[in-house]
């Protein structure tokens, strides 16, 4: 499956922004919500998927960084991929690598679980804002 065909189907089917933009040979970015799209990377013989979907939080950064590195453990709360920061540390990121031939059916199911883990953390740092999480 040619990953840019299998992006603009993903698109079509979810009705999502059509326009699939190539960054550069081989890096595509697909926008998702006004404020998050994922870059998605051709690694033949699979794919790389990146996001950084949120910014990071202001107070009580210690507990909240606990508990980005339990999500992280074994994968539990992440389905697979890792938690991250950007390299200027404001914003969270998720990434996750699928080393594999794939069709269009594994690839839709394994974005789609990317973007449910993606609105998963979106929803744990609103409740951990409120102080409605326990750490």
């Amino acid at each position: 499956m040619v990953l840019y065909e299998a992006m603009r189907s993903f698109a079509r089917e979810f009705n999502l922004p059509e326009k699939v933009t190539e960054e550069s040979a081989g890096v595509y970015t697909l926008p998702v919500e006004e404020e998050v799209s994922v870059e998605i990377r051709d690694t033949p013989p699979g794919f790389f998927l990146f996001s950084a979907f949120t910014p990071m939080v202001e107070e009580k950064k210690e507990e909240w960084f606990i508990h980005l590195l339990n999500g992280n453990l074994l994968g539990q709360s992440t389905s697979g991929a890792v938690l991250g920061l950007s390299l200027d540390g404001k914003d969270l990121t998720l990434s996750l690598i699928f080393d594999y031939s794939f069709s269009y059916e594994e690839f839709r199911e394994n974005l789609e679980e990317f973007l449910n883990t993606i609105d998963y953390w979106k929803e744990e740092k609103d409740l951990f804002q409120k102080g409605r999480l326990k750490t």
